[in-house]
């Protein structure tokens, strides 16, 4: 896979850096950054130690989904449960907003990569693989969800028809592609790449949940925020979600590190 190691900005939380971290703005996008959602999830490395322990984890089974199997999954509300037990959460929205934070930091994923984590019993999720995600190189939350207000105010959202169906608030995978390279500093195969992570990380879907990212002229895409479905989570909830998180896991850290060190 490409490398954007060019442009790869790490910070000091393990809950920082990542391939779509330290972007690079032209001058005229710099303006639009904000500092909002700045509130991070402290000791990454804890967190997924303590949701991969045998005997307090996350429990993880074969599901199956469409007449196949998937090994080694979760669904989103066992998720939400563990979430609120382990790092004693007071409401499902808080819960939600940890696992909405771990997908966009590419540390869990939908199985079809098509869907954003929410509380929905039907959605299964699971770890990524640790040889294809280093966890000291993960997306400063916030970013990303800049990121998506700039790209909602920049490209074309609007009505598109799509084999013979209408379909509302959409944008072509084209618009996103070329805003991508005319604003960072990429290669359009980087571009390409650079889509296919925010959809596999929930940001947006084809219209007809394909799961390959494509820029022809045919492939039109909706925000996942713009789904009625979609839970939109305050930032004061969040923000309460990430303190109390990283109270308990300030708290558990010497236990589960000396756990992870043993596992290396």
């Amino acid at each position: 896979p490409i490398s954007f190691s060019n442009f790869l900005m790490k910070e000091p939380s393990p809950w920082a850096g990542d391939p779509l971290g330290g972007i690079t703005f032209n001058r005229h996008m710099l303006s639009k950054w904000g500092n909002e959602d700045r509130v991070s999830l402290a000791h990454v490395s804890t967190l997924i130690t303590m949701m991969k322990d045998p005997k307090l984890g996350l429990p993880v089974r074969t599901k199956r989904y469409r007449f196949k199997n998937y090994r080694n999954c979760f669904t989103a509300t066992e998720a939400i449960k563990w979430f609120i037990e382990h790092l004693q959460l007071s409401s499902t929205e808080q819960a939600i907003a940890i696992g909405e934070s771990l997908q966009l930091r590419g540390l869990i994923y939908h199985i079809l990569r098509t869907e954003p984590f929410s509380d929905e019993k039907s959605l299964i999720f699971s770890f990524t693989d640790e040889a294809d995600i280093n966890e000291q190189e993960q997306l400063y939350a916030g970013k990303i969800k800049n990121l998506i207000k700039i790209m909602r105010f920049a490209i074309e959202i609007k009505e598109r028809k799509f084999r013979n169906r209408n379909y509302a608030k959409t944008f072509h995978g084209a618009s996103a592609v070329a805003w991508v390279l005319g604003t960072l500093e990429i290669t359009r195969d980087e571009a390409l790449e650079f889509c296919q992570l925010l959809q596999d990380r929930g940001v947006f879907h084809h219209v007809q949940y394909n799961e390959t990212f494509s820029d022809k002229p045919t492939a039109i895409y909706r925000f996942n925020q713009d789904e009625p479905k979609y839970k939109s989570i305050s930032s004061e909830i969040r923000f309460a979600a990430f303190e109390q998180s990283n109270a308990v896991l300030h708290a558990h850290y010497p236990t589960y590190a000396k756990l992870k060190n043993n596992e290396n």
